[in-house]
Protein backbone atom coordinates (compact mmCIF):
# COMPACT_ATOMS: atom_id res chain seq x y z
CA UNK A 1 0.00 0.00 0.00
CA UNK A 2 0.88 3.65 -0.72
CA UNK A 3 1.49 6.34 2.14
CA UNK A 4 -0.79 9.05 2.27
CA UNK A 5 0.71 12.69 1.40
CA UNK A 6 -0.46 16.04 2.46
CA UNK A 7 0.90 17.67 -0.70
CA UNK A 8 -1.55 17.28 -3.83
CA UNK A 9 1.08 17.24 -6.32
CA UNK A 10 2.83 14.66 -4.08
CA UNK A 11 -0.75 12.50 -3.69
CA UNK A 12 -1.20 12.72 -8.17
CA UNK A 13 2.29 11.94 -8.31
CA UNK A 14 2.20 8.94 -5.80
CA UNK A 15 -1.23 7.85 -7.42
CA UNK A 16 0.05 7.42 -10.57
CA UNK A 17 3.17 5.94 -9.19
CA UNK A 18 0.80 3.04 -7.61
CA UNK A 19 -1.36 2.51 -10.58
CA UNK A 20 1.96 2.41 -12.81
CA UNK A 21 2.93 -0.53 -10.48
CA UNK A 22 -0.15 -2.20 -10.48
CA UNK A 23 0.45 -2.29 -14.27
CA UNK A 24 3.86 -3.35 -14.21
CA UNK A 25 3.01 -6.33 -12.20
CA UNK A 26 -0.16 -7.75 -13.63
CA UNK A 27 2.07 -7.40 -16.85
CA UNK A 28 4.43 -9.42 -15.28
CA UNK A 29 2.00 -11.49 -13.80
CA UNK A 30 0.37 -12.26 -17.63
CA UNK A 31 3.79 -12.68 -19.07
CA UNK A 32 4.48 -15.52 -16.08
CA UNK A 33 1.55 -17.02 -16.76
CA UNK A 34 2.19 -17.04 -20.27
CA UNK A 35 5.54 -18.65 -20.11
CA UNK A 36 4.45 -21.23 -18.02
CA UNK A 37 1.24 -22.26 -19.74
CA UNK A 38 4.17 -22.35 -23.02
CA UNK A 39 6.21 -24.73 -21.07
CA UNK A 40 3.49 -26.87 -19.96
CA UNK A 41 2.37 -26.71 -24.05
CA UNK A 42 5.97 -27.72 -25.29
CA UNK A 43 6.24 -30.38 -21.82
CA UNK A 44 2.48 -32.31 -23.07
CA UNK A 45 3.95 -32.45 -26.84
CA UNK A 46 7.36 -33.54 -26.02
CA UNK A 47 5.44 -36.09 -23.74
CA UNK A 48 2.95 -37.30 -26.75
CA UNK A 49 5.96 -37.49 -28.76
CA UNK A 50 7.78 -39.64 -26.23
CA UNK A 51 4.98 -41.56 -25.84
CA UNK A 52 3.93 -42.44 -29.29
CA UNK A 53 7.33 -43.24 -30.18
CA UNK A 54 7.34 -45.73 -26.76
CA UNK A 55 3.96 -47.82 -27.68
CA UNK A 56 4.49 -46.93 -31.80
CA UNK A 57 5.73 -50.60 -33.73
CA UNK A 58 8.73 -49.81 -35.63
CA UNK A 59 11.36 -51.92 -38.19
CA UNK A 60 14.90 -52.71 -37.44
CA UNK A 61 16.69 -50.91 -39.87
CA UNK A 62 20.32 -52.56 -40.65
CA UNK A 63 21.81 -54.72 -37.99
CA UNK A 64 22.26 -54.10 -34.52
CA UNK A 65 24.83 -50.96 -34.07
CA UNK A 66 26.92 -49.14 -31.57
CA UNK A 67 24.57 -46.11 -31.33
CA UNK A 68 26.00 -44.96 -28.07
CA UNK A 69 30.05 -45.54 -28.79
CA UNK A 70 30.37 -47.99 -25.56
CA UNK A 71 31.84 -50.64 -28.13
CA UNK A 72 29.00 -52.79 -27.73
CA UNK A 73 26.98 -53.53 -30.98
CA UNK A 74 23.74 -53.69 -28.83
CA UNK A 75 21.66 -50.90 -30.09
CA UNK A 76 18.81 -50.68 -32.39
CA UNK A 77 18.11 -48.41 -35.36
CA UNK A 78 14.46 -48.33 -35.58
CA UNK A 79 11.86 -46.60 -38.56
CA UNK A 80 8.71 -45.98 -36.84
CA UNK A 81 7.09 -44.23 -40.45
CA UNK A 82 7.61 -46.98 -42.52
CA UNK A 83 9.68 -45.07 -44.84
CA UNK A 84 13.10 -46.96 -44.72
CA UNK A 85 14.65 -44.43 -42.86
CA UNK A 86 16.03 -44.74 -38.99
CA UNK A 87 13.68 -41.92 -36.92
CA UNK A 88 15.95 -43.50 -33.43
CA UNK A 89 18.77 -45.32 -31.85
CA UNK A 90 17.80 -47.21 -29.37
CA UNK A 91 20.23 -47.89 -26.79
CA UNK A 92 20.53 -51.46 -25.80
CA UNK A 93 20.97 -52.25 -22.18
CA UNK A 94 23.76 -54.51 -22.64
CA UNK A 95 26.33 -54.31 -20.14
CA UNK A 96 29.64 -52.96 -21.73
CA UNK A 97 32.40 -56.01 -22.71
CA UNK A 98 34.96 -56.64 -20.19
CA UNK A 99 38.31 -55.70 -21.59
CA UNK A 100 40.41 -58.46 -21.60
CA UNK A 101 44.55 -57.64 -21.13
CA UNK A 102 46.22 -59.48 -24.05
CA UNK A 103 49.91 -57.87 -23.39
CA UNK A 104 51.16 -60.41 -21.71
CA UNK A 105 49.90 -64.14 -20.19
CA UNK A 106 50.52 -63.37 -16.70
CA UNK A 107 47.98 -60.05 -17.75
CA UNK A 108 45.14 -61.94 -19.31
CA UNK A 109 44.73 -64.56 -16.83
CA UNK A 110 44.80 -61.67 -14.33
CA UNK A 111 41.85 -60.33 -16.13
CA UNK A 112 40.15 -63.55 -16.44
CA UNK A 113 40.35 -63.63 -12.65
CA UNK A 114 38.48 -60.55 -12.53
CA UNK A 115 35.63 -61.49 -14.74
CA UNK A 116 35.42 -64.27 -12.82
CA UNK A 117 35.79 -62.91 -8.73
CA UNK A 118 33.49 -63.93 -6.55
CA UNK A 119 31.59 -66.23 -8.58
CA UNK A 120 29.74 -69.36 -7.33
CA UNK A 121 31.24 -72.77 -8.57
CA UNK A 122 29.03 -75.74 -8.68
CA UNK A 123 30.96 -79.48 -9.91
CA UNK A 124 29.55 -82.38 -11.67
CA UNK A 125 30.89 -85.48 -12.77
CA UNK A 126 29.81 -88.01 -15.18
CA UNK A 127 32.08 -90.88 -15.80
CA UNK A 128 35.32 -89.88 -16.15
CA UNK A 129 34.64 -86.38 -16.81
CA UNK A 130 34.29 -83.53 -14.57
CA UNK A 131 32.14 -80.66 -15.17
CA UNK A 132 32.35 -77.01 -13.56
CA UNK A 133 30.51 -74.42 -13.91
CA UNK A 134 30.87 -70.49 -12.25
CA UNK A 135 27.89 -68.44 -12.10
CA UNK A 136 27.61 -64.60 -10.92
CA UNK A 137 23.89 -63.32 -10.87
CA UNK A 138 22.14 -65.88 -12.30
CA UNK A 139 24.91 -66.29 -15.40
CA UNK A 140 27.98 -68.35 -16.05
CA UNK A 141 31.45 -66.47 -16.35
CA UNK A 142 33.15 -69.88 -16.06
CA UNK A 143 32.79 -73.62 -17.27
CA UNK A 144 35.22 -76.58 -17.72
CA UNK A 145 35.08 -80.10 -18.63
CA UNK A 146 38.25 -81.62 -17.96
CA UNK A 147 39.09 -86.20 -17.56
CA UNK A 148 40.36 -86.09 -14.36
CA UNK A 149 43.16 -88.98 -14.90
CA UNK A 150 45.10 -87.32 -17.46
CA UNK A 151 44.57 -83.35 -16.33
CA UNK A 152 42.99 -82.78 -20.25
CA UNK A 153 39.75 -80.60 -21.42
CA UNK A 154 38.86 -77.66 -22.13
CA UNK A 155 37.85 -74.13 -19.59
CA UNK A 156 35.56 -71.49 -20.85
CA UNK A 157 35.48 -67.52 -19.51
CA UNK A 158 32.15 -65.50 -20.72
CA UNK A 159 31.04 -62.30 -20.37
CA UNK A 160 27.45 -61.12 -21.66
CA UNK A 161 26.63 -64.65 -22.63
CA UNK A 162 30.17 -64.45 -25.36
CA UNK A 163 33.08 -66.47 -24.80
CA UNK A 164 35.83 -64.29 -23.98
CA UNK A 165 38.49 -67.07 -23.31
CA UNK A 166 39.12 -71.10 -23.79
CA UNK A 167 42.17 -72.59 -22.11
CA UNK A 168 43.80 -76.31 -22.57
CA UNK A 169 44.83 -77.95 -19.48
CA UNK A 170 47.33 -80.22 -20.55
CA UNK A 171 49.49 -77.37 -22.35
CA UNK A 172 47.99 -74.36 -20.55
CA UNK A 173 47.39 -72.78 -24.34
CA UNK A 174 44.69 -70.09 -24.26
CA UNK A 175 42.99 -68.05 -26.07
CA UNK A 176 41.44 -64.78 -26.28
CA UNK A 177 37.98 -63.73 -27.98
CA UNK A 178 37.12 -60.71 -29.30
CA UNK A 179 33.10 -59.90 -28.94
CA UNK A 180 32.79 -61.48 -32.45
CA UNK A 181 33.17 -64.91 -31.75
CA UNK A 182 37.23 -64.61 -33.19
CA UNK A 183 40.19 -65.42 -32.41
CA UNK A 184 42.24 -62.11 -30.95
CA UNK A 185 45.33 -63.70 -29.83
CA UNK A 186 46.97 -66.82 -28.52
CA UNK A 187 49.68 -67.62 -26.05
CA UNK A 188 51.65 -70.66 -25.50
CA UNK A 189 54.29 -72.40 -23.79
CA UNK A 190 57.74 -71.58 -25.75
CA UNK A 191 60.23 -74.54 -24.43
CA UNK A 192 62.96 -72.17 -25.15
CA UNK A 193 62.41 -69.82 -22.83
CA UNK A 194 60.13 -71.54 -20.59
CA UNK A 195 57.67 -68.94 -20.73
CA UNK A 196 54.14 -68.54 -21.95
CA UNK A 197 54.63 -66.28 -24.93
CA UNK A 198 52.10 -64.75 -27.18
CA UNK A 199 52.06 -65.64 -30.73
CA UNK A 200 52.93 -63.19 -33.38
CA UNK A 201 50.67 -64.57 -35.89
CA UNK A 202 47.19 -66.22 -35.36
CA UNK A 203 46.30 -67.29 -38.97
CA UNK A 204 46.52 -71.55 -38.13
CA UNK A 205 45.23 -70.84 -34.93
CA UNK A 206 41.88 -69.71 -36.33
CA UNK A 207 41.04 -73.26 -38.05
CA UNK A 208 40.74 -74.96 -34.18
CA UNK A 209 37.93 -73.15 -32.95
CA UNK A 210 35.25 -72.13 -35.18
CA UNK A 211 32.10 -70.91 -33.73
CA UNK A 212 29.76 -73.66 -34.80
CA UNK A 213 32.49 -76.18 -32.69
CA UNK A 214 32.58 -73.37 -30.15
CA UNK A 215 29.24 -73.08 -29.09
CA UNK A 216 28.64 -77.16 -29.55
CA UNK A 217 31.56 -77.57 -26.94
CA UNK A 218 30.59 -75.08 -24.43
CA UNK A 219 26.88 -75.43 -24.82
CA UNK A 220 27.08 -79.26 -23.78
CA UNK A 221 28.66 -77.87 -20.74
CA UNK A 222 26.16 -75.57 -19.34
CA UNK A 223 23.06 -78.16 -20.23
CA UNK A 224 24.91 -80.31 -17.51
CA UNK A 225 23.63 -77.86 -15.19
CA UNK A 226 20.38 -77.00 -17.10
CA UNK A 227 22.26 -73.26 -18.31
Amino acid sequence: MCAKFFSLSLVVFTLLGCNQSSVDTRTNYAAEASTISQQHSSFSTNLSKIQAKEFKPGKMIGPAFDCDNDGQRDDARVDYDGDGIPDECVIGDEKPQAQIDDSSYENAIDSLEKLTKDCEETQRTKGNIKYTVCIINGQPVKASESISEIGDGLGFWFDNGKVRAIQRFHSQELFIFDNQDNIKSVFHYNRKTGKMEKLATITNAKSQFTPETLQETYKNILRIFNL
